[in-house]
């Protein structure tokens, strides 16, 4: 008999975006003697399940139909029962609505995460959605503290039922990676000036259009400096096109997925996020923590992330010119760079380890596992 919990996250899809990201952390790092991990991705396949299977995690690809589509919840219903599901986590608000009744009815406790609050700005109706049914949630997490004011304050969740807990990874091995392999497998030869690196779905939250405008200045001024661009989304073919429309050529390399992003951020010179809508963007994480100074626009949870300018450089997002002056006046600053490279490895070694997420989901699992078996007769 298998005495593991079994715990289910429900996702958007096996897509790699940031929440997806972070589900596939937690299922492939929590104690596999403790609990079994189960993966459930409500909008199709894509290059995280081959990932999530080669660690032995099952993946529940389900096919979500255009608008709303009723027969998801009776698929999530069988998914809970039949693999016998202990706890449900749940991945940004959609994820949540499908799953909360099925996991009601069979009685397994909620736990949901939201990422980020820009999404509720956007459409208030969700507001008034997410008053209605986050109550039925036993906790809500966030991974930063400005999720957890703007839920508390503008959406009305109790502050006893929320939990703030920080994304985690680990921290590189200082020297591991062969810069010049990387370098040498991306087209980067020995004449190549400085690297940009930046790593998102290419999507319009992303707002890689700002990016590749504020790299054509960056260009005119550094002609040898190399964009690459690590990840793939709907916009991919439109953001190539709009970099031949700048006559950018062979200065930026859209390399697509990549599962060894790790790998590739020290032959990175900077890292650049140029999003206007973030939660705690895992990328901009990692690239810290393998000593990469980085230019990101203030949103999101980014401020706090970069601790308002003291570990990184602070932009506004939509603004092309700022981001390029940004980055041309860090190139040019040898000093700052390494500066702001061992402040960023700092704040991520102090506040975002990897064991310490891994153990508070552990014991919030455990704990609605407990608050369970208290409520049965």
């Amino acid at each position: 008999m298998d005495d593991r919990l079994t715990i289910l996250q429900v996702i958007y899809s096996f897509q790699m975006g940031g929440s997806e990201r972070m589900a596939s952390t937690i299922v492939s790092g929590i104690d596999r003697s403790r609990f079994r991990p189960l993966v459930c991705g409500l909008n199709g396949d894509g290059p995280l399940t081959e990932l999530l299977r080669k660690e032995d995690i099952p993946c529940f690809i389900l096919n979500r139909r255009v608008g709303k589509d009723w027969s998801l919840p009776r698929q999530i219903y069988r998914i809970l029962r039949d693999q016998r599901v202990d706890v449900v986590q749940t991945h940004h608000l959609g994820q949540f609505l499908y799953t909360v009744g099925p996991a009601r009815l069979l009685g397994i406790p909620v736990i949901h995460t939201e990422h980020e609050y820009y999404t509720f700005l956007q459409r208030s109706r969700l507001q008034w959605i997410a008053r209605w049914v986050l109550p039925l949630v036993w906790k809500t997490v966030v991974v930063g503290e400005d999720v957890g004011r703007f839920l508390v304050d503008r959406i009305g969740i109790a502050p006893k039922k929320l939990e703030i807990i920080h994304q985690g990874i680990e921290m590189p091995k200082s020297g591991s990676a062969e810069i010049t392999a990387v370098r040498t497998e991306l087209g980067l030869n020995s004449s190549v000036g400085p690297v940009i690196g930046h790593v998102a779905r290419l999507t319009a939250a992303k707002d890689q259009d700002v990016l590749l405008r504020a790299f054509a200045r960056v260009h005119e001024s550094l002609p040898a400096a190399r964009l690459v661009m690590v990840g793939d989304g709907e916009l991919r073919d439109r953001l190539v096109g709009l970099a031949a429309d700048l006559g950018l050529g062979e200065s930026v390399r859209f390399v697509g997925f990549r599962s060894d992003v790790q790998r590739l951020l020290p032959a990175f010179d900077l890292f650049v996020l140029s999003s206007h809508e973030e939660g705690l963007p895992i990328s901009l994480l990692e690239a810290m923590a393998a000593g990469r100074p980085a230019v990101a626009t203030s949103v999101g949870c980014i401020p706090d992330l970069l601790r308002n300018g003291a570990a990184g450089v602070l932009v506004p997002p939509h603004s092309p010119e700022e981001l390029a002056d940004a980055i041309l006046n860090l190139l040019s600053d040898s000093s700052a760079r390494a500066a702001y490279a061992q402040a960023g490895r700092r704040e991520v070694e102090a506040r975002f380890s990897l064991k310490k997420m891994l153990q508070c989901y552990e014991a919030l699992y455990r704990e609605a596992v407990g608050s369970r078996r208290r409520l049965r007769p």
